[in-house]
């Protein structure tokens, strides 16, 4: 699986081995379980882009207890709109 495929599966992972439930994080965040549910998935049809595409993820790397700029970072460098192809290496950092 690549890093792109492993980016929502893994987060899912660490969010349960941490007994964080999917409403918690809806909660907290005022965000839908829905979208939450579909980030596991890596699907980001429904969610914005930018600002508040990364500051979901840093809320919800918070919740779980995951470094929040190193999960933005690697969000961006896969999703660097939230949606579509991934870009190049870490070293050309996207502004997603």
């Amino acid at each position: 699986m690549s890093g792109r495929e492993a980016f929502g599966p893994n987060l899912r992972r660490v969010r349960i081995q941490h007994g964080v439930s999917l409403h918690q994080i809806a909660t907290e965040t005022n965000v839908s379980d829905v979208l939450w549910s579909a980030m596991e998935k890596n699907d980001f049809s429904r969610w914005p882009n930018g600002i508040f595409a990364r500051a979901y993820i840093r809320d919800y790397a918070k919740i779980i207890g995951v470094d929040p700029d190193t999960t933005v970072d690697e969000f961006c460098r896969w999703f660097p709109q939230g949606i579509g192809a991934p870009i190049g290496t870490s070293a050309s950092r996207p502004r997603c």
